[in-house]
């Protein structure tokens, strides 16, 4: 009887030890599993935050030309409302030319 119980053990040890092993693997395969969908979720979460980051780019800088394009208008503005007109006809011809270059700027903005 003891030689039959001896005989069985390996075969259990066996056994056990493949039970082991499957159990072993598949928690492995589990873990790998779920390092995927946490893979794929960060990747989503980048693309989406690199797409937040870009949109938010162009509101500054569309901001930017805004402001860039307030301080043009207001500089425009200004020349065009001076109530200078010269002392004599020298100085007339300088205002007047000068008139026409910033109508000139004016046309090609």
């Amino acid at each position: 009887q003891q030689q039959q119980r001896r005989r069985k053990r390996p075969s259990r040890v066996l056994q056990r030890s493949a039970s082991s092993i499957s159990t072993a693997a598949s928690t492995a395969t589990d873990r790998m599993e779920a390092l995927e969908e946490r893979f794929e979720q960060l990747q989503q979460r980048s693309a989406e935050r690199q797409r937040k980051l870009q949109d938010m780019l162009a509101a500054h800088q569309l901001a930017r030309e805004v402001d860039q394009l307030e301080s043009w208008m207001r500089d425009r503005t200004a020349a065009a409302q001076s109530d200078e007109l010269g002392n004599d006809v020298e100085h007339t011809v300088a205002l007047l030319d000068k008139f026409q270059a910033f109508r000139t700027d004016l046309n090609h903005n």
